[in-house]
């Protein structure tokens, strides 16, 4: 078989898009935990199949008591907020009120994080139904995959009825420690009223912002986004950068051709702003290198935000990066993070990503690129910013994911990158560094294997391709063969 034959044979597994869907809520923010909404869905049937049930995502209900799986896998990491908490650290997501075309359905069956709707009739292919929710979502006192509050900061990430993504089948694993299922990506159309003294950052565009007596709502429009998530607390101060790519002294950037410069705003905790200085200037340097790279990103805007001593570890969404990693003198691992957190704004916002079932290629591809990104701006020997030579000024990022691979490897806690994992609490090791490590040094090895620009083509014929469904990972192969005139299936 020829090397394109072949890439159009695997290109061919990829799953069909299953549904056009958009959402349109209308919600509220009733400190100090709570979020009541109403939600209208948008659904068309595109999967090919007449189906007899739909399927969504209630992912907050997987915090809902301490004995849930979540909390049992959560326990096995030593981890013990959730099955420690008492009622009033809780999270959950409460059904008030389900309609489909205005009537209720044939049948509502819920399970751990997620809900099954048998329909009153086949929802055939081609049409089109309506499906109508009333919701209450409790935020846990505390961050897990994602979503929680502590304080006044609020994180709002997979935090209403959601439909669950199609991939040949619905996948609704629910959630693990490694993280959420996918969602069907969709269009949003996003209300939310909160306390008047709280900023926000959220996914997509800010439609409408107005002021009432002692709250605020604003509205938010984001399109073909796998999710809409939301940051909101009082202190944040907001700047925006002054154009994707604004070049720094001795650091010039090359431009993309037809070059639109990025809405990239900037949400600095108030007490941090000189711990931040120049975020704006680095986020832009980054999302345009990625930009020349890649190609533009699948999102319109991006928020960058100020998370340090709130949340354990950062967090990414459509549009939205949180860091946890602060800045450390002399060193640039603040910039290492906030490169892979926007690397994940390419590479998951190009699909429906599955954290816990194909997680090697967003990890492998933001570990690759913030490996990329720090050689091609400081060289190798890129992790330290020393004002004197010393036996350490040398280390670079590559040489320190190498590090966590060999770490991994000689703790037998490796594992096929091909192979989905959802062994997260009995090989822990092999998620928390050393598996995006692995993930990374196979895109390293590509890039070596067949040439910078041939990668950079693969690369992005392979994100116009996945098109933001749940592209499985024969496509990225393919794609990378077809680039190279070789085929690269071994």
């Amino acid at each position: 078989m020829s090397v394109p034959s072949l890439a159009l044979a695997l290109l061919l597994v990829a799953a069909p898009g299953g549904f056009s869907v958009r959402y349109r809520l209308d919600c509220a923010l009733e400190e100090p935990h709570t979020v009541t909404g109403r939600q209208s869905v948008f659904i068309r049937n595109e999967t090919g199949l007449p189906l007899p049930e739909l399927r969504f995502q209630l992912h907050p209900r997987a915090f809902r008591n301490r004995h849930t799986p979540l909390a049992r896998d959560l326990a096995a990491l030593k981890s013990f907020d959730l099955a420690w908490a008492d009622e009033s650290e809780l999270g959950d997501l409460t059904i008030t009120r389900l309609e489909v075309d205005g009537l209720a359905p044939a049948e509502t069956l819920f399970d751990e994080s997620g809900l099954c709707v048998r329909l009153r009739v086949p929802f055939r292919d081609g049409d089109s139904l309506l499906v109508e929710f009333e919701f209450v979502t409790r935020l846990p006192r505390f961050f897990v995959a994602g979503i929680g509050r502590r304080g006044r900061f609020y994180l709002l990430n997979h935090w209403h009825p959601q439909l669950a993504a199609w991939r040949g089948d619905w996948h609704a694993d629910g959630v693990q420690p490694a993280g959420f299922a996918p969602a069907q990506v969709a269009d949003y159309d996003v209300t939310i009223t909160l306390p008047a003294d709280l900023a926000v950052a959220a996914t997509g565009r800010v439609l409408e912002d107005g002021a009432g007596s002692g709250f605020r709502r604003h509205r938010f429009r984001a399109d073909r986004v796998a999710g809409f998530a939301l940051v909101a607390a009082p202190d944040l101060v907001t700047s925006h950068a002054a154009g994707a790519g604004s070049s720094s002294p001795g650091h010039p950037v090359t431009r993309s051709p037809g070059h639109v410069p990025l809405d990239i705003t900037v949400h600095v905790r108030d007490r941090n702003r000189a711990l931040w200085h120049g975020l704006e200037r680095r986020a832009a340097d980054i999302v345009e290198a990625f930009r020349g790279w890649y190609g533009p990103p699948p999102v319109e805007q991006i928020a960058v935000v100020d998370a340090v001593g709130i949340i354990p570890a950062d967090v990414t969404a459509p549009g939205l990066v949180l860091l946890s990693q602060a800045p450390v003198p002399f060193t640039r691992l603040a910039e290492r993070s906030l490169a892979r957190g926007l690397a994940h704004q390419w590479f998951a916002g190009a699909g429906a990503p599955d954290p816990p079932g194909s997680s090697w290629l967003v990890s492998g591809a933001a570990v690759f690129s913030q490996v990329r990104y720090l050689e091609s701006r400081y060289g190798p020997s890129n992790l330290l910013d020393l004002p004197w030579p010393g036996p350490l000024a040398g280390l670079g990022d590559e040489w320190y994911n190498r590090l966590l691979y060999y770490l991994a490897a000689s703790n037998d806690a490796l594992g096929s990158l091909a192979e989905p994992r959802f062994d997260y609490t009995t090989n822990p090791l092999s998620y928390a560094d050393s598996r995006p490590a692995q993930a990374g040094g196979f895109f390293l090895m590509l890039e070596r294997r067949i040439g910078p620009e041939t990668f950079n083509r693969a690369l992005r014929a392979w994100l116009g391709r996945a098109d933001r469904r749940t592209a499985p990972d024969t496509a990225f192969i393919a794609a990378c063969s077809e680039a190279a005139g070789e085929d690269l299936t071994w």
